[in-house]
């Protein structure tokens, strides 16, 4: 075998982790790792079967995942995320804000969920010094959120 395809072999399931379900023990291991140090930096409560791809971009004020949940590669994460049980974020979505997404939805590759939105009201100043809001986006169960889909807030 070339040595791309052992690259790709090792990668597989921070890019489709739904092939983690065939996990090694050494990959076991490496996630088992992965979710002590997400859980000793900041505020999270990830169920033990859920998965958080190593190349993801996970910078969150509170994170939780359910049972059988996982985050791919390429996802940025920011802010206050939930996710219920067996829900997906595919490669490179983006869920920023206050997010809560329930239990058995697939999102689909590059959807954002912007779970905030910049303050527009006033004209005599300009949009960046204007507050943010956050209400927040809220996605119910057995939901498909197809690829580059945008759900603001």
């Amino acid at each position: 075998m070339n040595s791309h395809y052992e690259t790709f072999k090792d990668r597989m399931p921070q890019l489709m982790p739904w092939t983690y379900a065939g996990a090694t023990d050494a990959e076991k291991a490496k996630q088992t790792a992965w979710h002590a140090r997400l859980r000793a930096e900041t505020n999270c409560e990830l169920h033990e079967t859920a998965f958080v791809s190593r190349e993801a971009i996970i910078l969150y004020d509170r994170l939780t995942l359910g049972e059988g949940s996982w985050i791919a590669a390429n996802c940025l994460v920011r802010g206050k995320v939930e996710m219920g049980d067996h829900s997906t974020l595919n490669c490179g979505a983006i869920t920023i804000g206050k997010v809560k997404i329930g239990n058995c939805v697939r999102v689909a590759a590059n959807a954002q969920f912007m779970g905030f939105n910049h303050g527009h009201a006033r004209t005599d100043i300009p949009i960046y010094r204007q507050e943010c809001t956050e209400k927040g986006i809220v996605i119910e169960d057995d939901v498909w959120v197809g690829a580059n889909c945008v759900i603001c807030d």
